[in-house]
């Protein structure tokens, strides 16, 4: 897996749901998305990828462990 610097928010979203233990819906209702929003994000084909959008998933990956 790449060093977390080396992520991108496909990845980290990807990583969070799994560490979570979350399915897309799951993931969707928390975050006040849908289901297809998180796999379009999941997939890189809906942007999501400020800096803020990646510190909150980093620390939603470590909440999360």
């Amino acid at each position: 897996m790449p060093k977390r610097a080396d992520k991108s928010v496909a990845d980290l979203m990807r990583e969070w749901r799994e560490v979570a233990g979350l399915s897309r819906a799951e993931a969707a209702d928390l975050l006040g998305l849908s289901p297809n929003a998180i796999r379009d994000i999941e997939q890189g084909l809906r942007r999501a990828g400020d800096k803020l959008t990646m510190f909150a998933l980093e620390k939603l990956i470590e909440d999360a462990k």
